[in-house]
């Protein structure tokens, strides 16, 4: 079993502007012992995980994930996520994909699920119209690094990913802004031990609040949601 801790460090150096430093240690928590430190030369692995933490860059937490079996890890950087072999922490492969907003491995088996949030389309310079890019969710098998599944899709925000218990299936929810401004929770529901990984969808139309997997591997799930945000009596449903 292991565990990522990442501390600010100030620095008060002229050479660093920023006077920003971060320290990241990984821990064995069976043994009691560190297995790396970016301010301990002797622990460093052979790729740096703590190069990304430099200036003022926004820092994913938590950015590194383990494996079920804590077998691998998945470290997310700017334009991709690393997985690591464990303990050693050597570099296996690393999947190419920019702006990870989230990584959640599986409860039962390597396999890693990523979003990345929809980008819209903005004025770039001389005048010209960046595209815009849609939201990406992605379903991955380690270490053969093979894709199971990926969606795109537009004018969604606030994706969460969740896994059942017994890896069955992944629920990714979403809120939708449709032309009218009139929000509503859309979820995908990801069969992954299928041929395929087939997927279907249903949208609730309300604010999204919560939602999480029936205990115990159950293929039933909540979502608490309400007709706006500042409601204090939300709703529940339960969805098969």
């Amino acid at each position: 079993m292991f565990l990522g801790a990442l501390a600010l460090i100030k620095d008060n150096r002229a050479d660093r502007p920023t006077n920003k430093r971060f320290r990241l240690i990984v821990w064995d928590l069976k043994k009691k012992s560190k297995i790396y430190d970016s301010q301990k030369p002797q622990l460093r692995a052979r790729h740096r995980m703590d190069s990304m933490f430099k200036g003022d860059q926004n820092i994913p937490w938590p950015f590194i994930r383990f494996s079920h079996d804590d077998t691998f890890a998945a470290v997310i950087e700017s334009d991709h996520i690393r997985i690591y072999k464990m303990p050693a922490l050597d570099s296996v492969n690393a999947i190419k994909v920019d702006r990870v907003q989230d990584v959640q491995w599986s409860p039962a088996a390597n396999l890693l699920a990523y979003s990345v949030p929809e980008l819209e389309a903005s004025a770039a310079s001389g005048g010209k119209s960046a595209e815009s890019k849609p939201c990406t969710l992605g379903i991955v098998e380690v270490p053969a690094m093979k894709s199971l599944r990926e969606r795109h899709l537009l004018s969604v925000s606030e994706v969460r990913i969740k896994w059942q218990d017994r890896g069955d299936f992944l629920a990714v929810c979403m809120t939708r802004h449709p032309k009218k401004k009139v929000l509503s929770t859309v979820f995908e529901i990801f069969r992954v031990k299928e041929k395929d990984t087939p997927h279907e969808n249903f949208e609730v139309a309300d604010h999204f609040n919560s939602f999480d997997w029936e205990a115990g591997g159950g293929n039933r799930f909540s979502v608490v949601h309400t007709p706006e945000k500042i409601t204090m009596d939300p709703s529940l449903r339960f969805a098969i």
